[in-house]
């Protein structure tokens, strides 16, 4: 059985983070690894702390995880560090992982941050290595210096990102108004990946940005193409929002 590796945060909640990563990897009948990046304290509408791991463990915990079964996925969620970004790159690179997946975790809904300025910096170097990011348009006009503007400043976005050497980009649209359309970016062709605006709680949309990138790192590890992968995530975690959308 193929496997998918998740380096991200800890929720106790377990809709976000690792744990909504592992149960999303197998609900795709793949195997999850997971790395824990930061142990954090929040309920479903908020957090209140986050402790990073140190970049000694962080180092550490990807040296044994690999050693258990090479992933044919990789699917990063929050950071915490630059120095955590570093470790991981400089990780990435030796062991030439594939099908790498960067879901730019940068501050919660809330406006908690969870990435120090210097990580985001960090970050950006890390998009060469990067198969797709998948930001929303938040984090999008962040990492690329664009402005939001609805679509069209998603696939300004899109460009700059692609520009900084992110093979694929994916700007979600959940934050857009009106359908939620994802905006899918190869350098060359945008594709515009049409969803349902589904009313739910805020609660209920906890954790949908981890959820939609590691939906997409499972139909990646099996073989699926970039383009039926983001559709495959987009109507998988629409289905999820669907069952949990009276939470908090």
């Amino acid at each position: 059985m193929k496997t998918v590796l998740s380096i991200a945060g800890l929720d106790p909640t377990g809709y976000a983070g690792s744990v909504a990563d592992a149960l999303t990897i197998n609900a795709f009948g793949l195997t999850p690894l997971t790395v824990i990046t930061a142990v954090t304290a929040q309920t479903l509408t908020k957090v209140s702390k986050a402790e990073p791991v140190t970049a000694t463990l962080l180092k550490s915990e990807l040296t044994e995880a690999v050693k258990v079964k090479r992933p044919s996925s990789v699917k990063i969620g929050m950071l915490g560090t630059a120095e955590n970004v570093r470790v991981l790159r400089n990780f990435i690179k030796k062991n030439k992982l594939k099908n790498i997946i960067l879901d730019p975790v940068i501050t919660s809904s809330s406006g908690k941050v969870l990435l120090e300025k210097k990580g985001v910096v960090e970050l950006k170097r890390l998009l060469p290595l990067v198969t797709v990011v998948t930001p929303n348009t938040d984090e999008a006009a962040l990492l690329s210096g664009v402005k939001k503007n609805g679509i069209i400043g998603a696939k300004k976005a899109a460009e700059a990102l692609f520009g900084m050497g992110a093979k694929n980009v994916i700007i979600t649209g959940g934050h857009l108004k009106g359908a939620p359309i994802d905006i899918l970016f190869n350098g060359k062709n945008f594709t515009e990946i049409k969803g349902k605006r589904i009313k739910a709680s805020k609660g209920a949309l906890h954790g949908t940005g981890c959820i939609y990138s590691s939906a997409l790192a499972s139909n990646l590890a099996k073989g699926k193409s970039i383009k039926v992968s983001a559709v495959n995530a987009k109507r998988y975690l629409e289905e999820v929002i669907k069952k949990r959308k009276r939470l908090a």
